[in-house]
This record gives C-alpha cells, sequence and structure tokens, in this order.
C-alpha cells in the first residue's frame, strides 16, 4: 500500500513539528524548504533544533557558521537533523568537523486503528493539566529525558494549559505496573496522524510490556480522534527493534548531530540584539532559497502498513 504518495510521507516527516510554541518567547524560523527552533527559555537541545535546513552549497559553511554562532550567543545547545535529501550530501561531515556527536534515528509508522486492553498488570492512565498526576508525570520525565529545569518548567506551563480532556493537540500519559508508577509517554496531532513522544520506562518495569502497550494506546486514541496514521521517530539502538517488532514500518534513517552549549554564551551576530531579531536575521542569511521535505518524491514506500513510535 502507498497512501497518497509523498503526502502521507511528509505527515510523518513534519511530525515531531509541534503545533504549539513551548514558551512566550519561542522563536520558530519556518521559511521554505527550513524549519527552526529556537527556545531562550529552554537549554535543552531538543528546544533548540534545526529541524529542516537547505543551505546554499556555494555558502554552506558560512551559513553552518552563523548559525551555531546564533544559538551560541544566547548560550544554548543545538542539534541539527541530517536527512537523506539534506544538502550538501556532506552535511554531516560538515557538522562533525565542527564538534558534532551524532545519533541514529528511523522514521516509523502504522495504521491507527482500534486495540485491544492492555495485558495484566498494565495500566494507562491519563495525564490532565489540573490532574492529580501531572506533577508524577513531570517528575519522572525530568528523570528519564535528564530535562534541565529550565525547561521542565516552560514545558509544564505549556502542557498545563493544553493537556485537557477535551484537548485534540496534545494528550499526556502515565504507565503503572501492577499499581507502582513505571512509566510516561505524549501524543501530538496532527491533521492526518498521532505522533508518538515523551517516552520514558522505569529500568525496574522494562521488559514487562508497558512500552507496547503504550504504543497500542496512542494507535487506539489515533484512530478515536479520525486520524489514519500513528508515527513517530526512534532511536536506532533501541526503540526501533521493538517496533518492528510490533509491525511498525521503517521510512527512512536519519542522523541527530548535537552541540553541547558553549561555556558562556558567544558574541551575537550583528544586528540580533534579541529574540525579536532572530527571524528577520535569519531570513536575510538564508535568503529565498529556503520545509525541507521538499525534495523527498512522490515514491517514498510505507511498506503494507505504516507506524511510528519515539523513543523509550
Amino acid at each position: 500500500m502507498r497512501p497518497d504518495g509523498d503526502g502521507a510521507f511528509r505527515a510523518v516527516a513534519d511530525a515531531p513539528i509541534a503545533p504549539f510554541a513551548l514558551a512566550d518567547d519561542t522563536c520558530v524560523f519556518a521559511e521554505g524548504r527550513w524549519h527552526m527552533t529556537l527556545n531562550p527559555s529552554s537549554s535543552w537541545r531538543g528546544a533548540n533544533e534545526v529541524f529542516f535546513s537547505d543551505l546554499d552549497p556555494a555558502r554552506a559553511d558560512a551559513q553552518i557558521d552563523a548559525i551555531l554562532s546564533l544559538y551560541r550567543a544566547f548560550g544554548l545547545p543545538t542539534s541539527w537533523y541530517v536527512y537523506p535529501w539534506s544538502r550538501p550530501t556532506d552535511l554531516a561531515e560538515r557538522l562533525r568537523r565542527r564538534g558534532s556527536h551524532s545519533y541514529g534515528m528511523e522514521a516509523v509508522s502504522t495504521p491507527a486503528g482500534p486495540q485491544p486492553a492492555p495485558p495484566p498488570g498494565i495500566q494507562i492512565e491519563p495525564v490532565f493539566g489540573d490532574g492529580a498526576s501531572f506533577d508524577l508525570f513531570f517528575e519522572m520525565l525530568a528523570r528519564g529525558w535528564a530535562l534541565p529545569a529550565d525547561d521542565v518548567a516552560a514545558r509544564r506551563r505549556c502542557y498545563r494549559r493544553l493537556a485537557r480532556p477535551d484537548s485534540d493537540v496534545l494528550s499526556l500519559y502515565l504507565t503503572r505496573w501492577r499499581g507502582r508508577p513505571a512509566g510516561v509517554g505524549g501524543l501530538i496531532m496532527h491533521p492526518t496522524c498521532g505522533y508518538g513522544t515523551l517516552d520514558y520506562v522505569e529500568p525496574f518495569a522494562r521488559g514487562r510490556g508497558l512500552y507496547s502497550a503504550l504504543i497500542a494506546a496512542r494507535a487506539d486514541a489515533t484512530w478515536r480522534a479520525g486520524r489514519t496514521w500513528q508515527v513517530g521517530h526512534t532511536l536506532t539502538r533501541s526503540s526501533t527493534r521493538i517496533l518492528r517488532h510490533l509491525n511498525h514500518d521503517v521510512l527512512y534513517s536519519y542522523e541527530i548531530h548535537d552541540f553541547d552549549a558553549p561555556a558562556a554564551p558567544g558574541k551575537p551576530p550583528a544586528g540580533v540584539r534579541g529574540v525579536a531579531d532572530v527571524e528577520p536575521w535569519l531570513d536575510g542569511l538564508l535568503g529565498a532559497g529556503r520545509i525541507a521535505t521538499a525534495d523527498l518524491g512522490e515514491t517514498a514506500d510505507l511498506g503494507e502498513t505504516a507506524s511510528i513510535g519515539r523513543n523509550e
């Protein structure tokens, strides 16, 4: 089955882009083939990303250096995503020469649909911003993802507002093993798919089926919300093996290149005095040649089924 050619493929590729801002000072640059986020409220690299890029081959090195200097000026780490279609073709090597450390990821997908109840001993509970388990959710999330305190504070404010019983944007989950809190997860809704994210399972509960039960619960919730696909972006070294076993199809592999925060903020680029200046500065730097999935083509094979999860 090949659902809607590049339409479905694009939905999977775009899925990690949240349809909401993390904080009031979040800067999102989404022009042409670019998508970048800069979050002064969060010192976590996952909130400061070059998610899609389309460098000018003739000016690639200068553009890379300028973008990295922008994040350093705010004292922030950076994650730069490198896909099979990224250009220039040696982008990964250029980032490594600048000190990045990288790891492999895979985009996966499966049809949403009704699912059986969790196995005995496993409970999947919704978490709401005004609920009793909201603090427990963040305690486990912060520990599992090693989130810095400023990111936790920003995320708490954002999720408290969005995680409501009637929300069609964000759902949060707490998993339990025999009544004991054992993990967390999230689900972000897009027009055609649900994106699984924020997954973490406590060490004592791993290997007991909680991650599989969470994936099933999200596929059911996505189906009940009228979406077609359950998707995710997973760590190659861990979750992908589980998802393959659960009949998820891998659409493509890619790398994330991380840059640590500088020891002290660097000198800001000329013309950048604060967050309000970032978008026009990037517009001038990157010009008109700009989101980076435009050249994916129409032959991306989603396989007989399609699915996705997020790292455990």
